[in-house]
């Protein structure tokens, strides 16, 4: 988490993967995701890599946050005249 947290004060764009979840809710544990979130300013995915669950929904994420960076990108001159 110090990784990302540093990452997002620099402004990196993030999607989290947070694997185990598996674990954690087989556990009663519980993970305020919504909170990590707003704090991090970026999208969490619940993930159980060893159970294949959630995946699907990371990669989509990822696509969808592409598809909006590349709606938004705008081309910028290399030099100005």
């Amino acid at each position: 988490m110090y990784l990302s947290t540093q990452l997002s004060e620099l402004g990196i764009p993030l999607i989290i993967a947070l694997n185990m979840m598996d674990i954690v809710k087989k556990n009663n544990d519980f993970i305020d995701i919504k909170k990590i979130e707003a704090e991090l300013n970026c999208k969490i995915v619940e993930v159980s890599d060893l159970k294949n669950e959630n995946l699907d929904k990371l990669i989509e994420v990822a696509k969808k946050k592409q598809r909006k960076k590349k709606s938004t990108k705008r081309s910028k001159p290399f030099l100005k005249t």
